[in-house]
Parts: C-alpha cells; structure tokens; sequence
C-alpha cells in the first residue's frame, strides 16, 4: 500500500489527502457538530501513515517522512491548544478530550519512534519556541516525551491546560 501511496501516479493525491489531514488534525477545518471526533480521526490517520511509512528507507519514503514528522509537530502542538475542539480548560477532561489527547501523545510518541531523537529535538528547538514556549518548558516537554510509555500522555494534557492559562 505505501508504494502504490507514493507512486509518482498517486503522488499529487497523497500530498492533497495528507493537507486535508493535517489541517483537520490541527483544528483548521473544523466545521463539525464534533470537533473532536473530526480532530481525532485525523490523528489516528497520521499514526497509522508513521506506522506504514516509519520502516521504509527508500529515498521516497525518507521525503514522505520527513514531510510527516514535519507536520506532526506542528499539528500535534496546534490541535492541542485549539478552542474550537477545546473551547475551556475544563474540556480537556470529558471523554471524548481525553481520547484525542491521547491520540495526541500516541502519534508524538510513534514519530519518536520513527525518527529518535530528531522529532523531539524538533519539537524543543523549533516547534514549542514558535509557540512562545519558555525554554525550560521545552527541556522539560522534550525529556518527557523521551521517556515516552505512559508518563507521557498526562504530562501532555497538564502541559497543554498550563499553556491555555498561561496564554488567557
């Protein structure tokens, strides 16, 4: 399947699919009664596109992944702040918040996996500054998720909530 993705045929298409996904993953097309469900949908397309692409090591899919890991940063951090899908604080805790934000960590945690240590240099020296994050909150964000497993996915969600008050 990921051959036929990246073939020069389908190509165009894939990178048209994957802005869609994207944007939907980082909250820019949310339009829906559930944004969340939208969000997460689109988070879990881009895990399992890390899962088919990660192991590949052609030069096609080496652009493909790095076009990902490229995205995913900005899309994990983007999403994660976005009031449309989590207008209060508050919501970060109902169901449906929690299965996106965990859904969130996954897809971080996999892109860890596939690159190393890129992804989360990625995320310390260039994704979290973007955001205004001070430099201490990005050693911190970066060592957790190096530690990945579990401790991972609540420090995100309190990462996350910590940021929203901070930027209120």
């Amino acid at each position: 399947l990921g051959d036929v993705m990246i073939s020069a045929e389908n190509g165009p298409l894939l990178k048209e699919v994957m802005r869609t996904v994207v944007a939907g993953a980082s909250g820019e097309v949310i339009e829906s009664r559930h944004p969340t469900g939208f969000m997460k949908l689109c988070l879990s397309i881009l895990l399992r596109w890390c899962e088919l692409f990660g192991s590949r090591t052609s030069q096609e899919f080496q652009e493909v992944r790095q076009v990902l890991v490229e995205q995913i940063g900005v899309v994990c951090i983007a999403g994660a702040v976005n009031k449309k899908a989590f207008p209060t604080i508050e919501s970060y805790g109902n169901p449906a918040s929690r299965s996106v934000m965990a859904e969130n960590a996954n897809l971080q945690l996999t892109a860890t996996k596939m690159v190393g240590t890129a992804f989360i240099d990625y995320m310390r020296d260039s994704i979290l500054p973007q955001w205004q994050v001070s430099r201490p909150q990005c050693e911190s964000y970066a060592e957790q998720l190096k530690q990945g497993g579990e401790r991972f996915r609540p420090f995100l969600v309190d990462f996350v909530k910590r940021f929203r008050r901070s930027a209120n």
